[in-house]
């Protein structure tokens, strides 16, 4: 049975963008949308059969599917998991997975830690990557994978066909977490950037970090609190573990010495603590982090 995600809201896209009403209007009734009954569905292409599986996992029984792995998706907020088969007259087979997390950043978050920077890198949904019989890409709330055990040409072509069919179906917000266009661009590794939602380098008192890698070996951070409340928290458990006699409300720029992951300077400003990991001596890693904390502050 079909579950239900979230819809799209048509009225602020139309007043937003009123000139593509016209070809959005198309699109609703031209594909065979998630829009209807509010449920998870898949598109039907030409040419294709299409059989979907009465089963969808959740968190509960994930580890019958994916035993090793789905600790790691439950840990990003995986909601369920939907599958399907698309078949041709060729022969051909494209299983289809459909991972739904509570939102774009936590998609992202299982999505990048699969990933690896020396992935053939498509444009499909926000990002996808595409390698002999396997496609994944990452979508809104989804983190969908495509696979095959026949190969060829004409089952790369066939993967992003579907691909493109799936993200044009499901794919009702195209933008990456808006985060990370705060960290400086320059001397920033391409798909290098990582979301975690729990235990930050290793503290269960970190959560929901940004990361980013730069030339140099260093990375930079960003740690969102619900408010500053919590921000403030945080930073004072992490101070209370390093055994460090400072006040958060007082000083907004400090170095954390902690004895597993080395000195860590940060600056704490509104909701947010930035920081940086493996070059605290770094000259360029510190303006950096003052440019990623005044990108922050607009």
């Amino acid at each position: 049975m079909f579950r239900r995600i979230l819809l799209f809201d048509i009225e602020k896209f139309i007043m937003k963008k009123p000139v593509f009403i016209s070809i959005f209007l198309g699109l609703i009734f031209t594909i065979n949308c998630i829009a209807s009954g509010d449920e998870v569905s898949f598109p039907k292409l030409k040419g294709w059969r299409l059989d979907v599986s009465s089963k969808v996992y959740t968190p509960d029984n994930l580890w019958d599917l994916i035993n090793g792995a789905a600790e790691s998706y439950v840990s990003y907020d995986f909601v369920d998991l939907h599958l399907a088969d698309y078949k041709n007259k060729a022969g051909t087979t494209i299983h289809a997975e459909l991972y739904r997390h509570s939102s774009t950043e936590n998609a992202f978050g299982i999505y990048s830690s699969e990933r690896s920077a020396e992935y053939s890198f498509i444009p499909v949904g926000i990002q996808g990557y595409l390698d002999e019989g396997v496609l994944n890409f990452f979508t809104g709330q989804f983190y969908v994978k495509l696979y095959s055990t026949d190969s060829g040409e004409d089952v790369q072509e066939s993967l992003k066909l579907i691909a493109e069919a799936l993200s044009g179906h499901i794919g009702h917000n195209n933008e990456w977490p808006g985060l990370l266009a705060a960290f400086p661009p320059e001397g920033k590794l391409e798909n290098m950037d990582h979301y975690t939602r729990e235990n930050f380098i290793g503290f269960n008192f970190l959560h929901s970090a940004f990361t980013a890698e730069y030339e140099g070996g260093y990375k930079l951070f960003i740690i969102s609190g619900k408010d500053r409340n919590e921000m403030l928290d945080m930073v004072r458990a992490y101070l209370k573990f390093t055994k460090q006699d400072i006040d958060p409300e007082q000083e907004s720029s400090f170095t954390i010495t902690d004895k597993y992951n080395g000195d860590i300077p940060v600056v704490l400003i509104g909701t947010y603590m930035a920081g940086i990991i493996e070059g605290a001596d770094s000259e360029e890693a510190k303006k950096k982090l003052n440019q990623l904390v005044e990108n922050l502050g607009k």
